[in-house]
């Protein structure tokens, strides 16, 4: 009897029934290759990013699993585990995402009767409940009376906030924060990522704190004291990725700046300190105009684990090996990590480091 004439006589349902027993009994690791393989229409930016999560976030957590096995308080507990080991809830959100899709695959093919997501309560991130600053916060920058310039909101470098700003300095206030899995320091304090609202204008009280390097004249005389931005009350610096919303005080980054691009590669291995843009180099030179140097240091995925790798004596010897170099000596003016408070126990922290930097020339 043929191959063909031995299907052909087989019960209707039996390649059902084998295909079930055999991914039924897969590991979640070996399954996600199979269902990562057949993605054929995911872009390869997308797909690195993909690869990255399953490695570092969802694998180490449900790698070992037999797909049959799963059901809505296992993904409960997968939740839990992000929260314990400090993932942002964008990476919480986007990490329930993924394994839903694979969930959701399996349930299709009839592994479960049932869908095994159904029932689990998905991390709640939303982007759009806050922005920047509230009012509080901009009489607290308003009445400030120091001179310590800091980064307080940062974007993605191109990763996901879809909002008017991707950066925003203020100067003089004093505040160390973070939000999520992102922090950003500089010299020698932290920051906060918060995505501005959709119109610039709609923050009541933000115009007259809005610093305009364009009406300042800097590529003509120079950048301001951060003593005369004090002075003169306006504090707030805001750049996006944009171009069209300069008329609104919104900098156009790639006309001030110069920036590396912000990932370290999946294994946290690629350190070489290369331009965010090709047609701006880190060591641009333009007469009597510098640019801000913003420096990235993340991973594509971070956890408080690849931080604390990251955060140390790696950070201190990519900025005096690769970053400093690659900008044609320059120091970079904001540095920006994950998790900004851990470090790797080399007595070297993202805060110590930004306060050698600033003891420089």
């Amino acid at each position: 009897m043929t191959a063909y004439q031995k299907r052909k006589a087989a019960p209707r349902n039996q390649g059902k029934t084998e295909r079930i027993q055999k991914h039924g009994a897969m590991q979640f690791r070996e399954y996600t290759v199979e269902w990562k393989a057949g993605r054929r229409d995911v872009a390869q930016s997308s797909l690195r990013t993909l690869t990255s999560l399953l490695e570092h976030c969802i694998r180490p957590t449900l790698g070992s699993r037999r797909m049959s096995t799963f059901d809505h308080k296992v993904v409960d507990g997968f939740i839990h585990t992000m929260e314990r080991n400090g993932a942002g809830l964008a990476t919480q959100s986007n990490g329930f995402d993924k394994v839903k899709s694979v969930l959701l695959d399996a349930y299709r093919l009839g592994i479960h009767t049932e869908n095994p997501v159904l029932g689990a309560k998905p991390p709640q991130y939303d982007p759009e409940r806050a922005i920047i600053p509230s009012p509080a916060q901009l009489r607290d920058i308003r009445t400030a009376d120091d001179d310590r310039f800091l980064l307080i909101a940062g974007g993605s470098h191109g990763r996901g906030l879809p909002s008017l700003a991707s950066s925003v300095c203020v100067a003089g206030t004093g505040w160390v924060c973070s939000a999520g899995s992102r922090s950003l320091c500089r010299r020698p304090h932290g920051g906060r990522i918060r995505p501005m609202p959709s119109e610039g204008r709609r923050v009541r009280g933000i115009d007259p704190l809005l610093f305009r390097p364009d009406e300042w004249g800097v590529r003509q005389q120079g950048r301001p004291k951060v003593a005369d931005l004090v002075t003169t009350g306006k504090r707030l610096i805001v750049f996006s990725d944009r171009s069209d919303r300069e008329h609104l005080g919104v900098m156009y980054d790639r006309s001030w700046t110069v920036s590396n691009y912000w990932s370290l590669g999946d294994l946290g291995d690629d350190l070489a300190c290369v331009t965010r843009w090709p047609d701006v180099p880190l060591d641009r030179q333009e007469p009597g105009f510098r640019r801000l140097f913003t420096m990235s240091h993340h991973r594509n995925v971070p956890t408080v684990l690849t931080a604390s790798l990251d955060n140390g004596a790696k950070l201190r010897n990519r900025i005096a090996e690769q970053c400093r170099t690659a900008g044609g000596g320059r120091t970079p003016n904001f540095v920006s990590v994950d998790f900004h408070r851990l470090s790797d126990g080399s007595g070297h922290t993202p805060a110590s480091i930004v306060a050698e930097l600033d003891k420089g020339p």
